[in-house]
């Protein structure tokens, strides 16, 4: 946390402001760090533990801090568009109706979704992937 204090001027006479405010630079700095992969990458996602990025060619790849990657097994050359965490682990999808889920974020099991469509997003809501 960064902390600032201002200082105001009434007429020509310049005081302190006794208020200080204090914010995060989280999400202000950026750094720029090697990608994994060579090709797209099209989802995100994160647990309290563990970053998720999917992509081109059935692309996944983990990292627990957000900066060292490891390209992780998917089993498909399908393209991933989407991720979601939810209390059972990870679910990514994708073209031709892919969809893959993980307990960990390290290790993809196919699932049958019942369409051969793009499944372009996933989201967790009401205890239910939509």
């Amino acid at each position: 946390p960064v902390v600032t204090t201002h200082y105001c001027t009434n007429g020509s006479t310049v005081s302190e402001v006794v208020v200080t405010n204090q914010f995060n630079t989280l999400g202000l700095a950026w750094y720029a760090q090697a990608s994994p992969a060579t090709n797209d990458l099209q989802a995100v996602a994160a647990s309290d533990s563990l970053y998720v990025i999917a992509g081109a060619d059935g692309m996944i790849a983990s990292s627990d801090d957000g900066m060292a990657w490891t390209v992780r097994e998917s089993g498909t050359s399908r393209s991933l568009s989407g991720l979601e965490h939810w209390p059972g682990g990870f679910v990514a999808v994708g073209d031709a109706g892919t969809v893959l889920t993980s307990p960990d974020g390290l290790t993809w099991s196919p699932q049958t979704s019942g369409t051969d469509q793009w499944l372009y997003r996933v989201r967790h809501h009401a205890g239910l992937l939509v």
